[in-house]
């Protein structure tokens, strides 16, 4: 019989299956670096080449979510085959790419002529701070507790802009949901999209342990394609 002369279990910190979490992790960094680069892509577009070059501070941001992207995929990061010292690491570099990531993405949509606060209507929402709805399928959106979910507040005679981002490269067909919270019950609203046509959408009811009927009164949620 053969002797494993190490400490067994303060290596093998996981084998395949026991390390959901860095690979989710690293799937929504791989979306989350994609949907920047659309972002910028975007961005220079819309203010042209000519525009001058991206603050060398935030193209060295990118870079550096894209080495820590580039360095997370190595094998020992999805099989969990590393001691525990190697694991923490992953997760510094995780983090800090998430950081990187989030502060050149609300750094470029600030620039972006259709999001600036300065040019939006009364009503209109602020997708530097509310959710942006991302219409993947295979996108895993934060946070995944459904009780943290951020709700739309809508009142009469009020208008809300919903931005819905697209990071794969063609097109696709999704349901998207939606909550919405009334300020007073009984409000109607219309959903229309880009071009004023009203939206096909589907109102269904929230449940609430602490409302008499379990159905909540002033919380709903949309769905919508």
């Amino acid at each position: 019989m053969s002797i494993l002369p190490t400490p067994f279990m303060s290596y093998w910190t996981g084998y395949f299956t026991t390390r959901p979490f860095i690979k989710v992790a690293i799937r929504r960094l791989e979306v989350m670096l994609r949907q920047t680069e659309i972002l910028y892509s975007l961005h220079k577009l819309q203010r042209g080449l000519s525009d001058g070059p991206t603050p060398g501070l935030l193209l060295t941001d990118l870079s550096l979510a894209r080495e820590n992207l580039t360095w997370l995929l190595h094998h020992d990061a999805i099989t969990g085959t590393s001691p525990s010292y190697t694991i923490q690491d992953f997760r510094n570099h995780l983090t800090v790419a998430f950081d990187k990531l989030e502060k050149f993405s609300l750094t470029v949509m600030s620039k972006l002529p259709s999001v600036q606060t300065s040019a939006q209507p009364a009503g209109a929402l602020d997708v530097s701070r509310e959710v942006i709805l991302d219409t993947s399928p295979h996108v895993l959106v934060l946070p995944i507790n459904d009780k943290q979910r951020k709700s739309i507040t809508v009142s009469k005679n009020m208008e809300k802009r919903i931005t819905l981002f697209n990071s794969i490269a063609h097109e696709v067909k999704t349901v998207v949901h939606i909550k919405i919270q009334s300020l007073e019950p009984g409000t109607q609203f219309q959903v229309k999209d880009a071009s004023l046509q009203e939206v096909t959408c589907q109102v269904n009811p929230l449940f609430d342990q602490h409302s008499p009927s379990l159905i909540g009164e002033k919380e709903i949620e949309l769905a919508l394609k």
